[in-house]
This record gives C-alpha cells, sequence and structure tokens, in this order.
C-alpha cells in the first residue's frame, strides 16, 4: 500500500468510525422503541392473517352448515384476532427486553478501503432493524385492514341486535348468510379498497403521508362500496345500500384514519433514527496506524477542535 493510498484510506475510514460511533450514540437510545414498533408490526400483521383467515372459515362455515355455527366462528375470528396481537405483543416484548444494547466495537478492517466501509456501516445497528421495518411496514398495514372490512361489518350488527334485542346464535347465522348473498361482493369491494390505501400509505414518502387527504380518501371508498351494493338493492327496496351506508359510516373514516395516523408517528421515530445515520463529523481527523494484521490495527488520534473531539468520543486500541 502506498504511503498516499495509505494516507487517504486512514483519513476516510477514520472519519466514517467517527460518523459511526456519534450516530450510534443517538441512535442507541432509540432502539427501544424502534423494537417495539417492529413488534407491533409483526403482531399487527399476525392478527390480520388470523382474521383473514377467519372471514374464510365464516365463509365455509355458512356453506356448509345451517346451524348457528357461523354466528361463533364470527365472534372466535375476531376474538382470535385480538388475542394474537396481545400474545404476539407479549412474547415479543419480553424477547426484546432480554436484549442490552451492546457496547460498540471496532470492526476488524482488512485495509481494502470499499469493503472497510461496508464493514463500519453494517455495524450501525439501525440498518438492519430499519430493513426489517421497512418489509413489514406493508404487511402491517394491509393485512389488518383486510380483516377490519371482512369481519367487523357482521360483528358490529351482531353488537347492535345483540343490544336492542334478543338474538340466537342461529337467528344471526342466518342474517350471515343472507348477507354473504346479499352484499358479500360488498366486503370484498371494502377490502379490495381498503388494501390499496394501505399500499399507498406505504408508498408515499414523510410529506406525502402528511399531506395525504384522509377524509377524501375514506369517503371514496365509503362510496363506492355503497354503489357496489347496490347492484342487487336496486331490486330490493334499496335496503342494502343504506344498510351499507349506514355500516360503513361507524367504521371506515376511523379505519383509515387511525392507519395513517399510526403509520405517521413509526414513520417520525424511524426518521428521527436515520437522521443520526447522517452524521458528520467536522475537522481533519488524524489516524495513527499500526500493523494492518493485527484486530486493533487502527488507533483514533485526537479531532481537530475540542468540540468534535468530544462529540466523537472515539476507542483506542
Amino acid at each position: 500500500m502506498s504511503n498516499a493510498y495509505r494516507s487517504a484510506y486512514h483519513h476516510i475510514v477514520g472519519v466514517r468510525l467517527a460518523e459511526t460511533k456519534l450516530a450510534r450514540e443517538t441512535v442507541v437510545p432509540l432502539l427501544p422503541r424502534l423494537r417495539a414498533i417492529r413488534s407491533a408490526r409483526i403482531a399487527r400483521a399476525l392478527a390480520g392473517g388470523v382474521g383473514i383467515a377467519g372471514a374464510v372459515c365464516l365463509t365455509a362455515s355458512a356453506l356448509l352448515t345451517s346451524d348457528g355455527t357461523p354466528t361463533h366462528v364470527l365472534l372466535g375470528a375476531g376474538a382470535a384476532s385480538v388475542a394474537t396481537y396481545l400474545l404476539a405483543r407479549v412474547v415479543l416484548g419480553v424477547a426484546g427486553s432480554f436484549r442490552q444494547a451492546r457496547g460498540w466495537t471496532l470492526p476488524r478492517l482488512t485495509g481494502e478501503l470499499d469493503a472497510d466501509l461496508a464493514r463500519i456501516d453494517a455495524s450501525n445497528p439501525l440498518h438492519p432493524l430499519a430493513r426489517h421495518l421497512g418489509a413489514l411496514e406493508a404487511w402491517s398495514t394491509t393485512l389488518p385492514l383486510a380483516a377490519i372490512s371482512l369481519l367487523l361489518p357482521l360483528t358490529l350488527h351482531y353488537a347492535f341486535i345483540s343490544v336492542t334485542g334478543a338474538e340466537t346464535a342461529e337467528s344471526f347465522a342466518r342474517w350471515i348468510r343472507i348477507s354473504l348473498v346479499i352484499v358479500g361482493h360488498a366486503h370484498l369491494a371494502l377490502m379490495a379498497l381498503a388494501i390499496a390505501f394501505g399500499r399507498k400509505l406505504s408508498r408515499l414518502g414523510g410529506e406525502g403521508l402528511a399531506t395525504l387527504s384522509i377524509h377524501r380518501e375514506w369517503a371514496r371508498a365509503w362510496g363506492i362500496v355503497i354503489l357496489v351494493s347496490a347492484m342487487p338493492g336496486l331490486f330490493l327496496l334499496a335496503v342494502p345500500p343504506i344498510l351499507t351506508a349506514i355500516t360503513g359510516i361507524a367504521f371506515i373514516p376511523f379505519m383509515f384514519a387511525l392507519t395513517r395516523r399510526r403509520l405517521m408517528n413509526e414513520r417520525a421515530t424511524l426518521e428521527l433514527a436515520e437522521e443520526a445515520t447522517t452524521a458528520r463529523v467536522a475537522g481533519d481527523l488524524r489516524v495513527a496506524p499500526s500493523s494492518l494484521e493485527e484486530a486493533d490495527w487502527l488507533e483514533l488520534a485526537a479531532v481537530d477542535g475540542p468540540h468534535t473531539a468530544e462529540r466523537a468520543r472515539l476507542p483506542h486500541a
């Protein structure tokens, strides 16, 4: 390695080490919150998957049975989804509590600039966590929206009927079968619109998410679902569209608005952590090298300026 290359190498690597150390010190306090967001996203995705499976079982039971089984399946699917979410949060929370933030150690470097910069960047604890959060975002949004779209309308009907009068599992099961025939396609339309909304949120950046007209989004979905339900309703005295409109206005606005708000809050925490990884150390970083064969080959000397040196707080071999 020539002296010029060695000098440039040590300068670039030393600066990157200082930046990574500074970034890590900013990110570490945010790791518990980021891990909690990851746990919440996993739990929501699992709960949504259970809810969708429950909706499939509900449809099958309505087609294959003639007793009150669909009512029990409906209530069981909702309870199973909630239980899945809570159990996943507890299990992942307990697992996360055993993880202690490790102190930053100097990566083992080889003298190859590109490879060593990659090793230094990989030592930042935010990078793998950010990748996991990004991969989970769409699933944690679309699956719960789909499950809610399929299960909540009938659940609201059951709650209303149970409060206003006596209702048996068998009689409500007949209502479920009628609903599947008359407005089952409206449930599927709402599910498709909700999934499209969730995917749209995942594609938007922070500014787009903040400026999104949420009232236009839910009103559009609500209107389309009413129109879809009106297809058989034209021959049934418009009862399905009216019932769909009343049911939809009870939860669609809240479902859309709360989903966006939750995603905005999670994104804000992640963006705050990502800003730390863009930290830059000013000044001329002088590096005193030793043998490249040793694990502690690099000793970081002082950074120009007392404030920069204090902020960097670099490890010594």
